[in-house]
């Protein structure tokens, strides 16, 4: 585990009005973990951006392909946890209709899979540059579900304020309607202008990689890949 996880820990003290979830599996990294290396990676000029405002930034990679994070056994575990937490959806911003942020104070099983060291190594490894958990625990683990229209995007077209992450698919998208994750092959700088002309990314130019299931992820340089 990397000496770096304990740098700035998360707090262990509950926020008001949050109980943890009972008769949880303790997390075993040993078991729920099966980290694997992506085919590939994107990189921030690929995209389009100038080596000037690359030079600014942590790293180079803009999103790679979806490599695995979870075992099977992993992934049934998240997938458990993810439909108790339902319960506490609610819209976190005019984007998204029914999310779950700071599932880490509800969740044991979450909050290690969050904090875990060998998580966070490899994604490390991905990057080429070290990365820790943050140290907000609204900012660990957030959950988003289907809207109540199932014809409608789960989100809207935007980049994180947070640069550096990952997206994993919790449900099989080979078999779940919708929720498929898209990212566009262009700048944010672009999707900007797009957008004040009232446009969205243009499909020939959006990316929907296929997660081989459950408990896969993709790493993503989250402020500066539109998705």
């Amino acid at each position: 585990m990397s000496s770096a996880i304990d740098a700035l820990p998360l707090p262990t003290e509950q926020p008001p009005g949050y109980r943890w979830l009972t008769d949880e599996p303790t997390f075993d990294p040993e078991r729920h973990l099966a980290l694997e290396e992506p085919d590939e990676v994107i990189l921030l000029q690929d995209l389009g951006y100038d080596a000037c405002e690359i030079a600014t930034k942590a790293t180079p990679i803009a999103i790679s392909s979806p490599f695995r994070i979870l075992s099977d056994e992993g992934a049934d575990v998240m997938l458990t946890a993810a439909r108790r937490l339902q319960a506490f959806a609610g819209p976190a911003s005019t984007r998204i209709e029914r999310s779950v942020r700071g599932g880490v104070y509800r969740s044991r099983w979450l909050r290690e899979l969050c904090l875990d060291g060998r998580v966070a190594d490899h994604l490390s490894t991905i990057y080429g540059t070290a990365v820790v958990p943050h140290p907000m625990g609204v900012h660990l683990g957030h959950l988003n579900y289907a809207p109540s229209n199932l014809e409608d995007a789960v989100d809207k077209w935007h980049h994180d304020t947070l640069p550096l992450d990952y997206v994993m698919a919790v449900t099989d998208l080979r078999t779940t309607p919708g929720g498929q994750f898209e990212y566009f092959l262009g700048t944010k700088h672009e999707a900007a202008e797009l957008q004040a002309a009232g446009r969205t990314p243009p499909r020939e130019r959006v990316r929907a990689p296929g997660f081989p299931g459950p408990g896969a992820a993709v790493a993503l340089h989250g402020d500066m890949v539109v998705h």
